[in-house]
């Protein structure tokens, strides 16, 4: 945890237990108070790569469930066009741009292409 953000385990360790000087405890009290953390503490969310808590990411699933079974009563949702935008889909955006990567040319990603389908057939 540390190594991943100091800055986050230092903030929440201070928030929840008074620690301001982590360096000073002894290494197994320092993993028992970690271990204790709250699951939406700052650290925890980071370890998991979630960017809301569990209580955030359950309401934004259930708004998305109502959104798509109120537009599936539509005429647009019986045709399946002007989808409505998920909750879900911009809490996780962030996390999803990180993973896209770009090529500067045509070449580059057919060289990244013919990598990818050489693993592939193997």
């Amino acid at each position: 945890m540390i190594a991943l953000d100091q800055s986050a385990l230092v903030c929440d360790l201070a928030e929840t237990y008074g620690v301001l000087d982590y360096k000073a405890l002894p290494v197994k009290l320092l993993a028992t108070l970690c271990a204790g953390l709250r699951d939406n503490s700052r650290i925890k969310m980071k370890c998991g790569g979630l960017n809301a808590s569990p209580l955030e990411l359950m309401v934004a699933h259930a708004a998305d469930n109502l959104s798509l079974l109120r537009w599936g009563f539509t005429a647009a949702g019986q045709k399946g066009k002007n989808r409505p935008l998920l909750f879900t889909d911009a809490i996780s955006r962030e996390r999803a741009q990180e993973v896209g990567r770009g090529y500067a040319t045509g070449a580059e990603f057919d060289a990244a292409w013919a990598a990818l389908s050489e693993k592939e057939g193997e």
